[in-house]
């Protein structure tokens, strides 16, 4: 998998063949790999669950001890952020993957509904934020799209050249939708 990750991620999706893969993984055949996946898209699969369930730990140990939405929210998008900022080869190669990705009746993968549970994990934040009262009442499923876009947005910009500063992206990122969420500044005042 590490292998498959990292071809994906440097020589693109195009030229990612089970050949090349086998190459870099260091095997004497291909087979290994056409034994365990059926097809190039079950390896794509494979690779995108591997990268989520990954993604998900990290994010599951960070909001660990949030004790709050407002917290659980802070520490989501942060977590977010950082494993955008420390995994560049496995984002490379999603980023690579994702348009090229489809169900196995053939329909687009990176469609709305293939994106729908992240989504209504957020929603399901804020909803709480906004049933105790921490958080104002806004639009649940608009605020979480525009956070996700402006998580996934940052992907690219991370490991441009010249790089985002991951530090003032992730403080203003925070900023930006506590404000909105909660309607006050870091200081505790309505703006």
């Amino acid at each position: 998998m590490r292998a498959a990750i990292e071809t994906f991620a440097e020589v693109g999706f195009e030229k990612a063949s089970f050949a090349e893969i086998t190459r870099r993984a260091g095997m004497s055949s291909q087979r290994l790999i056409s034994y365990h996946f059926e097809d190039k898209n079950d390896l794509l699969w494979q690779i995108v669950k591997d990268i989520y369930s990954e993604a998900a730990q990290f994010m599951e140990e960070q909001m660990l001890g949030a004790e709050s939405a407002a917290e659980r929210l802070r520490a989501y998008m942060g977590a977010n952020l950082e494993f955008l900022r420390d995994h560049p080869r496995e984002i490379a190669a999603l980023t690579e993957i994702g348009p090229h990705l489809s169900t196995r009746s053939r329909q687009s993968a990176t469609s709305l509904r293939e994106q729908q549970p992240v989504i209504e994990g957020l929603t399901s934040i804020l909803r709480e934020g906004q049933e105790t009262g921490e958080f104002e009442q806004f639009d649940l499923q608009a605020v979480a799209v525009m956070i996700r876009a402006s998580i996934e947005r940052a992907a690219q910009w991370l490991h441009a050249d010249p790089p985002l500063d991951f530090e003032s992206y992730r403080q203003e990122l925070i900023r930006t939708f506590m404000l909105t969420t909660t309607g006050t500044r870091a200081s505790g005042r309505k703006p």
